[in-house]
């Protein structure tokens, strides 16, 4: 994953710019959301709405100068990934930076632009082992950390700052999971992840007797598809909510965490601009019936149009944090030919057990349904014939009986 810094550099290394720091704030606003801007600047005064517009016109004042756009800018004021990436490992074969960074693809995501790595055939785990699965030696970054303004952003939801890995499916798009969980990577640190994974088979839910049933796609079938081919997935549906309703709400601009998969080369949305459509999405004030009724449109025919995906793979992790010693740090960072001031941290992820959970949905067929219906049936005719043997018996039994009684004062 990634953070944003104040500076940047072109590739060319001729150049570098800096960037006032209440604009590299502003931007963090723009690429997460308005609610990590202050309590203050949060409020609709007059003090703030004039802060914004100041904000705004600095910062397109430097992409003019600089020749950017708003999504240009956020990208170049992150980190690469070789930056990032000292080296890294799947089971046995130990690749250098360049060729960790070339096994990833950049996304945009709401914590700005993260790196995503995608597990092959190629580099799956076969045995059991700490290293035997995912390990990568991250740099120390912490000196790239951008100043925080109290002023402008919220300083108690900036508490977990730094790197940060996160793990999803293939066919996952990571635009808002990252902003809801994760690890934290902090420097000089060896990170254990110990995944769970848990699949869920969903071929059996559509029968034959359901025609309304959409049926599932097979995930083999999407792991080579652009990524606005996947949106409109179950494991995707609430993105593509969000972003279908930020349309219609906002039909003028784009979310930076949307840009990857929007159709259109539109402007990314000001803090003021997705502030309101942010507040007519979820409510947060009193909007017209005619916005609501928009709102709520759009999110039933947005969630109608999500398909749900034949296998989901659920992964959860514990972590363990440990400091890595003096007596290894030093050799480490001469193995790994950094200064040795760097305090290089150590990402292991891997599965403890090569298992995983399978649970499997289905609903009833109509020749299963039917098949017990049946056998229901004949257990019930069999019982009631059983029943009405009985008691044919029982009043033979009692005609015989009440005969014999008769009998003897009829011969008399």
């Amino acid at each position: 994953m990634n953070m944003m810094r104040d500076t940047w550099r072109e590739e060319d290394g001729s150049s570098e710019m800096k960037v006032p720091v209440n604009i590299s704030n502003y931007l963090m606003a723009i690429a997460s959301s308005p609610f990590i801007l202050s309590r203050e600047l949060q409020g609709r005064t007059r003090k703030s709405l004039q802060f914004l517009q100041e904000a705004d016109a600095q910062l397109q004042e430097i992409l003019r100068e600089r020749n950017m756009t708003l999504s240009q800018l956020i990208d170049a004021l992150s980190l690469s990934c070789k930056e990032i990436i000292i080296q890294c490992m799947y089971g046995s074969h130990v690749l250098n930076s360049s060729v960790c960074c070339s096994f990833t693809k950049k996304v945009k995501t709401v914590l700005g632009l993260c790196y995503v790595t995608y597990a092959t055939d190629e580099v799956r785990q076969v045995s059991t082992g700490d290293y035997m699965g995912f390990t990568y030696y991250l740099n120390d970054v912490s000196d790239h950390e951008p100043e925080i303004m109290s002023s402008i952003i919220e300083k108690s939801l900036m508490v977990n700052t730094g790197l940060q890995v996160t793990l999803i499916s293939d066919v996952t798009l990571p635009s808002y999971l990252v902003g809801r969980q994760g690890a934290i990577i902090n420097p000089g640190t060896l990170t254990t992840m110990e995944l769970d994974l848990t699949m869920m088979d969903q071929y059996g839910l559509k029968t034959l007797v359901d025609r309304e049933e959409v049926a599932c796609i097979p995930s083999s079938k999407l792991h080579n598809l652009e990524w606005r081919s996947l949106i409109h997935t179950s494991v995707n549906c609430e993105l593509a909510n969000y972003r279908d309703c930020i349309q219609v709400l906002c039909p003028n601009c784009s979310l930076y965490a949307h840009q990857d998969f929007d159709d259109t080369d539109k402007p990314i949305c000001s803090v003021q601009e997705t502030a309101r459509c942010f507040s007519e999405l979820f409510n947060l004030i009193k909007v017209k019936e005619e916005v609501l009724n928009n709102t709520e449109s759009c999110w039933a025919l947005s969630k109608s149009r999500c398909v749900r995906v034949c296998e989901e793979l659920i992964f959860l992790h514990t972590n363990t944090v440990n400091q890595i010693s003096a007596s290894i740090m030093q050799p480490l960072t001469e193995e790994l030919n950094v200064p040795n001031t760097t305090k290089v941290s150590v990402v292991a992820i891997f599965y403890p057990k090569l298992q995983y959970r399978f649970i499997r949905f289905y609903r009833k067929t109509l020749m299963l349904a039917l098949g017990n219906f049946g056998s229901f049936m004949g257990v019930m005719i069999g019982s009631s014939l059983i029943t009405v043997l009985e008691v044919f018996i029982f009043f033979c039994l009692a005609l015989c009986a009440v005969w014999d009684k008769l009998r003897p004062r009829l011969d008399h």
